[in-house]
């Protein structure tokens, strides 16, 4: 055996024995101490997505309940019409930016409830998120959440886009998210005017 043949055998000795300390198992056990801990990975983001759409559906239908909202962190949340017989759910994450669940909980207030459009925003130090959905029948009215993120991105300098009935954007000027959110509000309001 080369030198460079020794050495690549020990360079490889001292990985599996390093693997070995982190899993804390031993060097004959490492690969079903990983298939066990690959399993248990899936296994935990399978329970997280479940969760998740769970946590989803209680923001959606919670209806002003302070408790509750106070009990499970909610985000905050109000409710205006925006035009006759439709709703419209402003959710504000606060600095909490999980989009995975501004998603889940979006699409979820309109899916479940005819006349409806949800908004929902976070904003960081750094970035801002806007996620818009809007029930069938209000996308049929005349409502465009792609063509409103389109709009209402740059003002918070940023890009985005979707389909009429969901869509999201998201810029780096957190500072102006306010901004965006009062102009989506307008456009909302002109877009079903029509």
């Amino acid at each position: 055996m080369g030198l460079q043949a020794l050495k690549a055998v020990q360079q490889q000795e001292r990985l599996l024995w390093k693997v070995s300390e982190v899993l804390s198992a031993p060097v004959e056990k490492l690969d079903k101490t990983a298939e066990k801990l690959v399993r248990e990975l899936k296994e935990a983001n399978a329970t997280s997505r479940r969760l998740e759409k769970k946590l989803a559906a209680i923001e959606a239908n919670v209806q002003g309940s302070a408790d509750l909202a106070s009990s499970v962190s909610l985000p905050s949340r109000t409710v205006t019409e925006v035009a006759e017989g439709i709703k419209m759910y402003k959710i504000n994450y606060l600095d909490e930016n999980d989009v995975s669940r501004m998603i889940q909980t979006t699409t979820e207030i309109t899916k479940n409830q005819m006349g409806t459009i949800a908004l929902s925003y976070s904003a960081t130090a750094t970035s801002g998120t806007i996620i818009m959905s809007g029930s069938m029948d209000v996308t049929k009215a005349g409502f465009d959440a792609n063509k409103i993120i389109k709009e209402i991105a740059p003002i918070f300098g940023g890009g985005g886009g979707g389909r009429p009935n969901f869509a999201q954007g998201g810029g780096t000027k957190p500072e102006k998210l306010q901004e965006a959110v009062k102009k989506a509000e307008e456009t909302i309001r002109k877009q079903l005017q029509h």
